[in-house]
């Protein structure tokens, strides 16, 4: 665990060489600058939370979608504005994704769509709409919970 560091990272390590046995990878409370997990089969959960991501280290410079084992994604307090689809997509077994306390106000329609769900919080953003297309063909666990509480929905 890295939590509480408070340094600048850029990580990018093959975690199946050097940790092959790693199920959790926790980088709270770190401001992140580039992450790449090269091919990471073991890493189950993966907590970011509170390390500044925003979209533009979603879409350039953190990679997570080697992880094809990853069940829990914690983005909670970051700086996240927009959801997008490409996001998630090749993380088919996330079953638990926290999303709470960002900036965001859109998401693309399907950003789901792979995911199949017990858990998904978007409380404390600013949603003004919540649309059962962003969940479109998703699966979901009998037991399902989903946090929209306090957003600015309509």
């Amino acid at each position: 665990s890295l939590n509480l560091n408070n340094i600048s990272l850029n990580i990018s390590v093959n975690v199946n060489e050097t940790m092959p046995n790693l199920l959790i990878l926790n980088f709270n409370n770190n401001p992140i600058c580039n992450l790449n997990l090269n091919q990471s089969n073991s890493i189950m959960v993966l907590h970011l939370e509170n390390c500044s991501i925003t979209n533009n280290h979603l879409d350039n410079q953190i990679i997570f979608s080697s992880l094809i084992h990853l069940m829990i994604l914690n983005l909670n307090h970051n700086k996240l504005t927009t959801i997008r689809k490409k996001y998630f997509e090749k993380n088919t077994g996330i079953s638990n994704l926290y999303l709470s306390c960002n900036l965001i106000e859109f998401i693309e329609n399907d950003s789901f769509k792979s995911l199949i769900f017990s858990n998904l919080d978007l409380s404390l953003n600013r949603l003004k709409i919540f649309s059962n297309k962003y969940l479109y063909f998703s699966y979901f666990y009998a037991n399902f919970n989903i946090d929209v509480r306090y957003n600015q929905l309509l």
